[in-house]
This record gives C-alpha cells, sequence and structure tokens, in this order.
C-alpha cells in the first residue's frame, strides 16, 4: 500500500526527506565509483553520433566548463550520494515512514548535487529551496547555495545531451533535452549575474 511521491507531494514531506539525505551524506561510508559531471558530459558528447543542435551550443559549453574552476575555488566535497533525486525514488508506506529507492547511480559526490537534482526534478520554487535547507542545514550537512545553482546547470546540460544520444537510439523526448538545455541557460545567465564579478 506504500505511495510513489510526486512533485507536488514531496514538498509536504520535507520533515521526512532532510534526514534521509542527512544520513546519507554525512555517513562516512564509501561508496563504488565517483560522479565526475565534466566527464559524463564528455562521455555523452562522444557517444552523439549526429550533431548537437542546441543553439549557440559551443559558446555555451565553454561557458559550463569555465564553471569547473569555481566550483573548484568553492571546495568541492566527496560524500555517498544517491545522485537520481527525482521524487518518484521516494516511497512513502502505509504507516507514514519514507523510503528513497533505486541506488543505480549511487557513488561519491558533492551532496549539493543531490540537493540540485531534489530541486530541479520537482520543479522547486526558491521559497521552497529555502524551506529544505531548514530541514536539511546541519554542522554535518552544510548547504552552498551557488554550488547547488551551479550543479543545476550541469545537470541541464549533461542530461540534454543524454536526451540527444538516447533518441539516436530510437527514443522520443519531445522537448525535454531542449528544454533542460534552455533551463541551464537561464540559470547560468542567473549565476554569473550573482556569483561572478
Amino acid at each position: 500500500n506504500a505511495e510513489t511521491l510526486d512533485s507536488n507531494t514531496i514538498k509536504t514531506k520535507f520533515e521526512k526527506i532532510a534526514p534521509i539525505l542527512q544520513t546519507i551524506h554525512a555517513s562516512g561510508k564509501e561508496l563504488k565509483g565517483e560522479f565526475a559531471p565534466f566527464d559524463e558530459i564528455k562521455k555523452y558528447e562522444s557517444l552523439i553520433q549526429g550533431e548537437i543542435y542546441y543553439p549557440n551550443y559551443e559558446a555555451v559549453r565553454e561557458s559550463v566548463f569555465s564553471l569547473k574552476e569555481e566550483l573548484e575555488q568553492i571546495g568541492i566535497e566527496k560524500k555517498s550520494c544517491h545522485i537520481d533525486l527525482v521524487p518518484e525514488n521516494f516511497i512513502e508506506d502505509e504507516n507514514g515512514r519514507v523510503y528513497l529507492i533505486d541506488w543505480e547511480y549511487s557513488s561519491m559526490n558533492d551532496p549539493m548535487w543531490d540537493l540540485a537534482a531534489l530541486f530541479l526534478e520537482s520543479n522547486f520554487r526558491k521559497a521552497e529551496e529555502g524551506e529544505f535547507f531548514k530541514y536539511y542545514f546541519s554542522e554535518n550537512t552544510p548547504v552552498s547555495v551557488a554550488k547547488i545553482m551551479i550543479y543545476k546547470i550541469l545537470q541541464d546540460f549533461l542530461w540534454s545531451l543524454w536526451t540527444i544520444y538516447k533518441e539516436e537510439q530510437g527514443a522520443d523526448f519531445g522537448s525535454y533535452g531542449k528544454d533542460r538545455y534552455l533551463r541551464a541557460l537561464k540559470n547560468l545567465k542567473e549565476y554569473v549575474e550573482s556569483y561572478e564579478k
């Protein structure tokens, strides 16, 4: 009788979801593998047979890769992470206990990647992100809004390339890839205006 959460119901469960992520990120567990976003981007670029048809791709790619230095200056943490925080990976049993499932992509990464994924995949508004921080933030699980912004950009950019690759294999994602690419552009502009001089 478990219920799968969605992008609406997940926003009513912060007090249950945040402790799960705190436990993972502060666990000290060493997971196999490391999720390296810039390497993943290069991997999908190499897998794509045809043209990457997104507007101004090369210029945007250069801006995206310049974020690597920004991340290194802020400081990248390597902790155990889930990586794939779509709302459907949270399920609530009939007693109200929430579980996080589907650990296929779990590996070592910066915890802010997980928060960026959570916020993107469930379409959090800024106020909802701020509300979630109240439940998640602690001495052992700090928050960096700048890193979350960068990881949002990297995720949208990466999954937009993944979409082209999958469509070359016969899948049809409609406007999904282009939508994510354009959101990456929007967030890139916001990041530059907010953090770069």
